[in-house]
């Protein structure tokens, strides 16, 4: 399965072909996300300080304390995560429902779990070295995080490509969905 993983990430042109892979899609991906999620908050609850070298580049949301927005930010973040992936697998499927193809909203969510897992797990120990060494500055993260971001919806397209035949100009407007869902929550919910 760990292969099947990389593989996601490294080559998702062929994921699909590999046994492995659709097994990932069809019956794990959601729980890659629940994974995902709950690595976030267990790093959130044990290593974040929210006054320190890791607080949030702008003020919390709809006027709440810092303190307020970190408990609820450690206690809803799988809720969150999972609320973000159906909303994006949601938006791609109707999406592509309307560029005419049979599209599955669960296969969608299931990639979108394999895909945006070892990415950001990846991620999320190389914001740890940057908090750790005092470098955790918008100027650095931001420009990371998009090409992360733009790589995790390329490998989601790739695979979704091999599943449902998609044609570029989609694939490229998938890109752009998924991106902009995802930073719309960023900016507005998750700091």
């Amino acid at each position: 399965m760990l292969a099947a993983l990389f593989q996601a990430v490294l080559r998702p042109d062929l994921f699909y072909l590999n046994p492995r892979g659709r097994l990932l899609i069809d019956r794990h991906g959601w729980t890659l996300i629940a994974v995902r999620w709950l690595y976030w908050s267990a790093v959130f609850s044990l290593l974040r300080d929210y006054h320190g070298n890791w607080k949030p580049f702008v003020a919390p949301p709809f006027g709440l304390s810092l303190d307020s927005y970190a408990a609820l930010q450690r206690r809803f973040s799988v809720l969150f995560g999972f609320a973000l992936m159906a909303a994006i697998a949601g938006s791609l499927a109707v999406y592509l429902r309307l560029a005419g193809k049979a599209v599955s909203a669960t296969k969608v969510l299931n990639v979108l779990g394999v895909t945006f897992f070892f990415p950001s797990v990846v991620a999320l120990f190389f914001d740890l070295i940057l908090v750790a060494r005092g470098r955790w500055k918008v100027a650095i993260l931001a420009p990371l995080h998009t090409l992360l971001l733009i790589w995790e919806a390329a490998a989601t397209m790739a695979v979704l490509d091999k599943i449902y035949q998609i044609e570029l100009r989609h694939r490229i407007a998938d890109i752009a969905l998924i991106m902009g869902a995802w930073i719309a929550a960023a900016v507005s919910l998750w700091r």
